[in-house]
C-alpha cells in the first residue's frame, strides 16, 4: 500500500521524536528531510521549490493535532513549559514562513533570528503510534531503503 509523502513525514517525526524524545523543529526537519534528498539525489532545488517543508510543516502539524506531541517554546538557554493547545495551533499556523533553504549548507535556517524557537516533545500516544511504526518499518528506514552513493 502506497502512502502519501505527507504520511511518511509523519511517520517519520514520530520515529526520530520516539528516540530523541523532544526535539526542536528546524533541526528535526532538517535531520528528516535533508537524508531523504541526499539518499535519493532529488533534483528539487529547495530555493525555488518549498514543497518538501510545506509537506514537512503540514505533518508537523499533524502530529501536533493528533495529539501526538506536546509544544515548548524554547530559548537558547533554558526550557520553559509547555504552550497551552489554542497558544500552539497559533504559533505553528503559518510556521511555513520559519524557514528557508541555505545552499551554502544545504540545510533549512530560520528566516529570521529569534529568541524563542518551538521544540516538540512526544506525548505516550505519540510513542505507542511510533512504536507501531517502528514494529513495521524499523528505525529511519528512509535512510536504509537507497544503497548508498
Amino acid at each position: 500500500m502506497e502512502i502519501s509523502f505527507e504520511d511518511e513525514l509523519v511517520q517519520r517525526i514520530l520515529c526520530e521524536l520516539d528516540d530523541l524524545k523532544d526535539c526542536e523543529l528546524l533541526a528535526l526537519a532538517n535531520t528528516i528531510l535533508t537524508i531523504w534528498r541526499r539518499k535519493t539525489g532529488n533534483d528539487i532545488n529547495p530555493v525555488n521549490d518549498i514543497s518538501q517543508i510545506v509537506d514537512f510543516c503540514n505533518a508537523a502539524k499533524r502530529v501536533f493535532k493528533l495529539g501526538y506531541v506536546t509544544v515548548f517554546m524554547e530559548r537558547l538557554t533554558e526550557r520553559n513549559q509547555p504552550v497551552s493547545k489554542d497558544d500552539a495551533a497559533v504559533v505553528l499556523e503559518n510556521m511555513e514562513d520559519w524557514f528557508e533553504y541555505n545552499p551554502q549548507t544545504s540545510l533549512w535556517a530560520r528566516t529570521m533570528v529569534v529568541n524563542e524557537h518551538p521544540s516538540f516533545e512526544i506525548t505516550d500516544e505519540g510513542e505507542i503510534a511510533a512504536r507501531k511504526v517502528l514494529d513495521a518499518r524499523g528505525y529511519r528506514w528512509w535512510d536504509l531503503e537507497l544503497p548508498e552513493e
